[in-house]
């Protein structure tokens, strides 16, 4: 017998492809989305997100999550919600949040979704910290596109929230501070001719720095000026655990930037999300130091998700089109065997396993 979990998320991906626009739609894989996450019984750290919810006190005296312990706080001790209604909450909230920061970047939301739950829904799921984190950082940079192009520039109201949002989504889980500075590189370079050269030379510099030590200095200077707390668990990101094994993750983040390339867009929609995505090569200094990094590819993903379904579509395409389509199902297939096959019985398999409707 089908599991009827696995119905639901075909069905979901399929109706994405199909009806790219459709608010009913974009309203069915939302419910799809939540049924799956919210209401699983079990999956990767499922048990350690239970004890911390129900012994929040506990995981207030630790600085590493402070954002995501005090949204705990709220549900579990002042709202008295029980884990499995917060769980429902949470994610109506969140993936609320993910496809509202999409529709901002693309009116055609439901190929961007169907895409994303092929690649990364099925880790980002079980993963609290990090899909509420990296939610709130694309709605960062969606806002950060209506300043650039809003018909008022000098209303700076977009770019402040936009900052304020990353910084809170940086108290939910630290590894989002990247984009900080990437947002801010975009914002500093974005109509200058030369920004490719610049980032060009500003991938050298950073992989000079990293490689040399500059990010254990910066957590360990934090950490004597009462910055930072918990060293040891930073530190572990800060420690070089990659052989040549980072060369994979490296194809993958290179092989987003060249379906952008290939994929050319002219309208500003298309020049600012590709332009972002160009800003992915920075991670490649980081993952040479730790593979951890390449979680930060998800973001790219949903952005070059957004490009691909702003691009018209043509009767007849040339060969570096196809090749770019070609390029990104690739790609999407590699971010899945990095990220999620690997520990498939506890992502997405836990998901379609392990629910609470569909006993």
């Amino acid at each position: 017998m089908i599991n009827s979990c696995v119905v639901l998320f075909i069905s979901a991906i399929m109706t994405g492809i199909i009806f790219k626009r459709s608010k009913i739609f974009t309203a069915y894989i939302y419910i799809v989305m939540v049924i799956l996450a919210a209401y699983r019984t079990a999956s990767a750290d499922f048990l350690n997100y239970v004890f911390e919810y129900n012994n929040i006190n506990v995981g207030l005296k630790g600085g590493r999550y402070i954002g995501f312990s005090s949204i705990e706080y709220l549900f579990s001790k002042i709202l008295k919600l029980p884990f499995e209604k917060y769980l429902i909450l949470f994610y109506i909230i969140t993936f609320g949040i993910l496809i509202i920061s999409i529709r901002v970047i693309t009116k055609n939301v439901n190929i961007v979704l169907a895409l994303y739950l092929i690649f990364s829904f099925g880790i980002d799921a079980v993963q609290m910290k990090s899909l509420l984190a990296d939610s709130l950082s694309l709605l960062s940079i969606s806002l950060l596109w209506m300043y650039l192009y809003s018909k008022q520039r000098k209303n700076v109201l977009y770019i402040i929230a936009s900052f304020f949002i990353i910084l809170v989504a940086a108290l939910i889980h630290f590894s989002v501070v990247y984009y900080i500075i990437s947002s801010i590189l975009i914002l500093i370079n974005y109509n200058k001719e030369n920004i490719n050269r610049k980032m060009f030379w500003g991938f050298i510099i950073c992989l000079i720095l990293i490689y040399n030590g500059f990010l254990a200095f910066i957590i360990s200077f934090a950490n004597k000026i009462g910055m930072l707390n918990d060293v040891q668990y930073l530190n572990s990101w800060m420690s070089k655990n990659t052989s040549l094994g980072w060369l994979v993750y490296a194809l993958a983040i290179l092989s987003v930037i060249i379906v952008a390339s290939f994929l050319n867009k002219i309208d500003i929609k298309g020049k600012f999300i590709k332009i972002y995505i160009m800003t992915s090569i920075f991670l490649i200094p980081l993952i040479i130091l730790n593979g951890a990094y390449f979680r930060l590819m998800r973001i790219y993903y949903i952005l070059i998700y957004a490009f691909v379904a702003e691009y018209k579509f043509k009767r007849r395409i040339c060969l570096k089109e196809l090749i770019g389509y070609v390029i990104l199902a690739l790609s999407i297939m590699l971010a899945y065997k990095i990220e999620i096959y690997p520990v498939y019985d506890n992502t997405l398999g836990a998901l379609f396993m392990n629910n609470s409707l569909f006993k």
